[in-house]
């Protein structure tokens, strides 16, 4: 009888030991995709994102050999609105799918399958998608991002993995910075061995243009400087902050909050070298609504606050001042007449061409991605500039112009979720504050930027957006705890 006991404790704890080390080799594999996910290109190509489903799907397999207790605790159970969103987003990856697909009713049809017909003089299967190829991707790409949020959001329910995967998010982006200032001080024209040609007067790291790379330095510069922030309020009620935590002792911390304000230096110095003053613009409205959300919420008191602001304004400036010259120059004659109508000004005439397209097809949409064909056939006279368009340049109205109105916004529900759950993580919650508030201002910054550029239609961009909101989330949604905020 004593055997048999022993035996099942024995077996009890080999089994919890493979399953921590499977858990740990998830994470690190998790770690891989996103580290290497900007590598080609920022994944902006068909390789590299069909490369990362794969991956993916590899490790969606492995975690289901995993057991995670994270949700069943008491207290810790996924919430409905959680569910209902993640709910949402699948089905509508199957619309897209739907769309693709040639078993749907003819009425539902575009137009242009049966005039096309018509043209070659044979028969041709429509769709509701103009460019079924596409919408295939789409909705590839749409289950990866899915697939890497509820891995994520499962292996962040513990605290200390949550916090060592939030400050590995910044250090990848502060890597990429330095590789992308080594290519820029250099002159290196070429992306590692790769033939495609980025935008080689400004600095673009591995990704194809400036804006791309641009939004990448400003999450990561959001992540490090709600680090920091949480260092100085945390210092100043003499409790330990999330760095020292991660660290072990105040000692080690300080080191890390060093190395973190050096990595915030590098990646604010690549972020005005990108000459991208939409994301420079948006960023730095954002880091102030960060610092004042520290102030209210956070624990930094308004004798710290008021200087910090002050000091990072100041620093801000002096960096533009000092590598910034064609971020200045594209700020200063951001509205004069020639730079306006030749650019700006063809992004208001889009929005007005798109909104017509969104309205001719509200409900059934026109086939996710295919933008580049209904901007060809829905441009008009109001769009004089010969310029080719082949993203709508404000990711809500695409999204409405391919998918309809209402799968639009069931997308656009699981944003909304995480937003309300971090206002209110801020608002009511006494721990984990930092999670709180860099979720909610990286979903303020891409919400905003994604109105007039093409934020999250970048995968690489994308994989990092929604990798800081499932750790956020994670740790917003568990139970409160007394550590470090």
């Amino acid at each position: 009888m004593r055997r048999s006991r022993s035996s099942k404790v024995e077996r009890k704890i080999s089994g919890g030991s493979n399953n921590e080390v499977l858990k740990a080799f998830i994470a690190l594999f998790l770690v891989a995709i996103v580290a290497l996910a900007p590598l080609h290109l920022g994944a902006n190509r068909p390789d590299s994102w069909t490369l990362i489903a794969l991956a993916t799907a590899f490790l969606l397999v492995l975690m289901t050999l995993v057991k995670f207790d994270g949700w069943r605790a008491p207290g810790a159970q996924m919430p409905g609105d959680l569910k209902i969103s993640l709910l949402l987003v699948l089905l509508v990856a199957v619309w897209i799918l739907v769309q693709a697909s040639t078993w749907t009713p003819e009425s539902w049809h575009h137009p242009i399958w049966s005039q096309t017909s018509i043209v070659l003089g044979q028969p041709l299967q429509g769709r509701i998608s103009l460019a079924p190829e596409f919408s295939l991707q789409a909705a590839m790409r749409l289950l990866t991002y899915l697939g890497l949020f509820v891995a994520v959001l499962l292996l962040s329910r513990k605290n200390q993995r949550a916090r060592l995967g939030f400050l590995l998010l910044g250090v990848i982006c502060g890597v990429y910075a330095l590789f992308g200032l080594y290519r820029y001080a250099l002159g290196i024209e070429t992306i590692l061995w790769f033939e495609d040609q980025p935008q080689n007067a400004v600095l673009t790291s591995t990704f194809i243009n400036r804006n791309s790379f641009a939004d990448y330095a400003a999450m990561g510069l959001l992540i490090s400087n709600g680090l920091l922030l949480n260092a100085l309020a945390r210092r100043n009620a003499s409790q330990p902050s999330f760095l020292a935590s991660i660290a072990g002792n105040d000692r080690r911390g300080m080191i890390l909050v060093g190395l973190v304000a050096c990595m915030a230096f590098v990646l604010m110095v690549a972020l005005v070298l990108t000459a991208a003053r939409g994301a420079f613009v948006v960023f730095a409205i954002t880091a102030m609504l960060q610092i004042l959300c520290f102030m209210f919420w956070g624990g930094l008191s308004p004798r710290l606050a008021i200087p910090v602001a002050a000091l990072f304004c100041a620093g801000l400036v002096a960096v533009v001042l000092i590598w910034g010259q064609s971020l200045q120059e594209r700020l200063v004659h951001a509205w004069e007449a020639p730079t306006y109508e030749k650019s700006d000004f063809d992004r208001i005439r889009l929005m007005a061409i798109g909104a017509d397209a969104a309205l001719d097809r509200p409900i059934l949409g026109n086939g996710m991605g295919s933008f580049r064909y209904v901007f060809s056939m829905a441009r008009d006279e109001r769009l004089a500039s010969e310029k080719w368009f082949s993203k709508q340049h404000n990711t809500y109205l695409e999204n409405v112009i391919e998918l309809g109105f209402v799968a639009a916004f069931a997308l656009f529900s699981v944003f909304l979720m995480a937003v309300i759950r971090f206002i209110g993580g801020m608002r009511k919650r006494r721990s984990g504050q930092v999670f709180s508030n860099v979720g909610l201002m990286v979903c303020f910054y891409v919400g905003v930027h994604s109105s007039f550029d093409i934020t999250l239609q970048v995968p690489a961009n994308t994989i990092l957006f929604v990798v800081i909101l499932g750790i956020c989330l994670a740790q917003v949604l568990a139970p409160p705890r007394s550590p470090a905020r």
